[in-house]
């Protein structure tokens, strides 16, 4: 093929996919978004949702909402409407424009729905956790299932600010090609050029937690299976950076696939947010086991607080990682979460390093290898073979522990269908273990499975899921230290399902001592 023919075809595919990117882009303008309080506190009150469309520019119209059961999808009520949905505000897009009240059936159980508004297409799913002030909280035992949501607005790039880019494009599909440029340049360029995440990091950032969340959308609505094999390995990476986000960053694809394996469990739950856990509320309180799904990685001192207070009596499964990273400030009345993306913002440099209360942290261990590294990158760093190939799982170090019950182990290594050991992951050298269990007052930390981890240029081999024992207390937590596990909660894996049920159990069973 001589040069002319190239250069045809090359020209020829960069106008289709222009005339197809931008077609895409300009019918996804009139998408619906919406927010509503995390928790509404009475089915008799009512139920009010601000709307806009995604675009800056172009209106939508909202012709009927419904709302859902999120776990069983039971549409509990229905409310035609004729409304036109305004664009972002312009001036403040913070500002919702359009808005609606429903009053809700004065009946509907407590638990976690979702509004759907409906005009050209559906719309983005507003959710919403439904409680009774009225009626006590269930005395009985029950799981408390932790939605990160002061995690998912922090990577919310709703109107073009989040706690990583700020004075992005209002235009939020255009958002996206912004994200991705940096994105590039953050995996060509190295880690050190991501630090900032594009900001001025002397100052803190802040953001409105009252904001549609766009986290998981896929506004353009492109399949890249399609083009996924022509694509070079280091934009396969990029791609990946924003398709990874959409199981740990939205509540159907991290929270609801646990809830009902939960339920196909027998065991009974209650959901709760970040917000709980600042304010710690009623629900978070009686809760005899608390589950951390996703990346819970921004938390208040409040937070923070609370949980240690409630872990010396109380039990925990973290089913994730880069937990407790961040520390934050809430203004209750501007409902504005700002953090210091410095030195003045890691809790480990403010003198309360995570792994004192939760025993492991990210800058012990960090990316997957798999995620991050390619076979070649990671033998330069001397990963053998059978580590990079492994390094999606972990090297258990007590076979015998109850949570690895009927779980298939081979020659010590765990064997599991997908990686559950992925993108960012908590960890602890042996060092530091020894350090914590001669020091601390509060934990003793027993080891459970090593893992290999890649972060700053270092490759980390060091212990990932441990068992913690309060000393104040008789609280434990099974940390498993990696998002990987939720996601293959969403998976369906059978091991990563199975060991949450083991762990439950023997949480549950020992919670008898109390």
């Amino acid at each position: 093929m001589n040069v002319k023919k190239i250069l045809s075809v090359v020209t020829f595919t960069t106008l289709f996919l222009f005339v197809f990117l931008s077609f895409r882009y300009y019918s996804s303008l009139d998408y619906l978004v919406g927010y509503t309080n995390i928790i509404h506190s009475s089915p008799t009150k009512p139920l009010n949702i601000g709307f806009s469309t995604i675009s800056q520019y172009r209106s939508g119209y909202l012709d009927k909402i419904k709302v859902v059961k999120a776990v069983n999808e039971e549409i509990v009520y229905t409310e035609v409407i004729s409304k036109r949905i305004d664009p972002i505000n312009k001036e403040n897009f913070l500002e919702l424009n359009s808005s609606i009240s429903i009053r809700l059936p004065s009946n509907l159980e407590k638990g976690l729905y979702y509004a759907q508004p409906y005009g050209k297409s559906k719309g983005a799913k507003i959710y919403f956790i439904l409680r009774s002030n009225t009626a006590p909280i269930n005395s009985s035992k029950y799981i408390g299932v932790i939605i990160p949501n002061f995690t998912h607005q922090s990577y919310n790039t709703y109107g073009g600010d989040s706690l990583y880019f700020q004075n992005l494009s209002k235009e939020i599909p255009f958002q996206y090609l912004q994200l991705f440029y940096r994105q590039a340049r953050r995996i060509f360029l190295g880690d050190k050029d991501f630090a900032s995440g594009g900001l001025d990091i002397k100052q803190p950032q802040s953001i409105n937690l009252n904001r549609p969340n766009i986290q998981g959308e896929n506004f353009f609505k492109i399949s890249f299976k399609d083009i996924w094999l022509f694509l070079p390995s280091k934009i396969k990476t990029l791609i990946e950076y924003k398709i990874s986000k959409i199981p740990f960053h939205s509540i159907e694809h991290s929270t609801i696939p646990v809830i009902k394996f939960l339920e196909s469990k027998g065991f009974k739950w209650r959901i709760m947010s970040s917000e709980d856990l600042h304010k710690g509320t009623q629900v978070f309180q009686e809760a005899s086991l608390l589950l951390f799904l996703g990346h819970d990685e921004y938390w208040s001192s409040n937070m923070r607080t609370n949980v240690s207070q409630k872990l010396e009596k109380s039990d925990a499964i973290i089913y994730s990682g880069n937990f407790c990273w961040w520390k934050v400030t809430i203004d209750e009345h501007s409902k504005k979460l700002s953090c210091y993306r410095n030195d003045y913002g890691y809790w480990h440099k403010l003198g309360f390093p995570e792994e004192n209360t939760f025993g492991l942290s990210f800058r012990f261990s960090g990316y997957s290898l798999g995620w991050r590294l390619n076979p070649k990158e990671a033998s330069f760093l001397g990963v053998s073979e059978n580590e990079y190939k492994d390094s999606g799982t972990y090297y258990i170090l007590n076979e015998k522990h109850p949570v690895f019950s009927d779980i298939p182990i081979n020659s010590g290594v765990l064997e599991v269908n997908n990686p559950v050991n992925y993108f960012e992951s908590d960890g602890l050298p042996l060092t530091k273990l020894k350090e914590l269990n001669n020091t601390s007052d509060l934990i003793h930390i027993t080891p459970l499975a090593k893992t290999i981890n890649y972060y700053g240029g270092i490759i980390n081999r060091n212990i990932g899921i441990i068992e913690i024992k309060n000393k104040k207390g008789n609280g434990k937590i099974l940390n498993f230290g990696s998002v990987g596990w939720t996601i293959n909660t969403n998976h369906e894996n059978s091991e990563a399902l199975k060991i949450l049920h083991n762990a439950i159990l023997y949480l549950m069973n020992d919670n008898k001592r109390n």
